[in-house]
């Protein structure tokens, strides 16, 4: 296969599933917000920034707005915020307070936000309006961390990894109140850090690895935590899954450790997975999100 030249990206386009893809790409150098159209593989990056750039976006519900972690270069040293930023380039402050606030994620009627912060010391998860007011510690969990949290298509569930107990990162839910925080996934010797809720609810993808291992996969678990099932497998790490139907996904996947990150298509079959790459070349694409 012929690569194309350095910093450069191939987009393999899909007309039959079509919507607008972003995710975060450091084609030129730092890592800026890009959105491609699906089907025709047109791209427009929405960010502009400097050292060390932006990245983790989501969509807002309307399809209007990315929000996403923008790092910001102060007093010497490296702070991480939450902006947001339309489809004509207009950015929008959201979150400031603390050195890291990432993994903004809207609410599915658009009018609230979570994300992590580590402004209390270790990392919280913390519920917000869209425009950023109004922030509240949710996790509350004081000498652990708590992160990448998602929320539910009904807005009934938060899902969130945490590493209370044993130091490794497993997946957890509560309600939008904080309340009712339940361990969802609990396998010896596994560590959980990211998870994704399928369009019904029924389903959730999750990464896993085991513990000490560097491979890093995929696996489902129904939303009550049963049922798991490890759906890829070998080497390589597979990472930031994101549904598009009930039986396709959207993931960041690179072969080995010196491998570029690059976005592919994973569909669910009879008789087993279909991994299929959307992205090429010589820089790395990761974080995909998806909206019809």
């Amino acid at each position: 296969m012929i690569l194309p030249p350095s910093n450069t990206m191939a987009f393999t386009g899909r007309p039959d599933i079509g919507g607008q893809l972003a995710l975060a790409t450091n084609e030129g150098g730092v890592f800026q917000i890009m959105v491609i159209d699906f089907a025709t593989g047109q791209r427009k990056r929405l960010t502009q920034s400097p050292e060390p750039g932006d990245a983790e976006p989501f969509w807002s519900p309307d399809g209007r707005r990315v929000a996403f972690t923008a790092g910001k270069l102060l007093g010497g040293e490296y702070r991480y915020h939450i902006e947001s930023v339309d489809l004509d380039f207009k950015r929008q402050v959201l979150v400031t307070e603390g050195a890291y606030n990432g993994a903004p994620a809207y609410s599915p009627d658009g009018n609230k936000l979570v994300f992590h912060t580590n402004r209390d010391g270790d990392f919280e998860v913390y519920l917000a309006n869209a425009d950023g007011s109004d922030q509240v510690n949710l996790s509350n969990n004081p000498g652990f961390n708590d992160a990448s949290a998602v929320w539910s298509p009904d807005g009934k569930l938060i899902l969130f990894a945490s590493d209370r107990g044993d130091g490794n990162f497993r997946l957890y839910t509560m309600k939008p109140d904080g309340t009712e925080q339940r361990l969802l996934v609990n396998l010896s010797g596994y560590a959980y850090d990211q998870g994704r809720f399928s369009p019904s609810g029924n389903r959730i993808a999750i990464t896993v690895r085991q513990v000490a291992e560097l491979e890093i996969h995929i696996a489902l678990v129904n939303a009550d935590g049963s049922n798991y099932q490890q759906i890829t497998s070998g080497l390589g790490q597979f990472r930031d899954p994101f549904w598009i139907d009930e039986d396709t996904l959207l993931v960041s996947a690179r072969p080995s450790l010196e491998a570029n990150w690059q976005i592919y298509l994973l569909e669910l079959g009879q008789s087993g997975i279909l991994l299929t790459p959307i992205t090429s070349g010589q820089a790395d694409h990761r974080n995909p999100v998806w909206i019809k």
